[in-house]
């Protein structure tokens, strides 16, 4: 699978997972200002910006890891 499709797949099933659990999925791949947020999603009051990481195999990082300072700040 080439990277757009492991992160399509990644994101789909986010998505399926967030769904089944309560969350209304807003936007996917919301675009501002050059910057990216995988998923909106909205659970009651809260809105939620999720960074999906799916790998297609095991690497020296964890995927928690790969959201670094730089992302976070870009979220917020």
């Amino acid at each position: 699978m080439m990277n757009n499709n492991i992160g399509a797949y990644g994101e789909t099933k986010a998505c399926e997972y967030l769904i089944n659990n309560g969350y209304k999925v807003l936007v996917r791949n919301f675009n501002f200002n050059r910057k990216e947020i995988d998923i909106i999603a909205q659970k009651e009051q809260f809105l939620i910006a999720i960074e999906v990481k799916t790998r297609s195999q095991n690497t020296l990082i964890e995927p928690w890891k790969a959201v670094n300072k730089i992302k976070q700040q870009n979220i917020i």
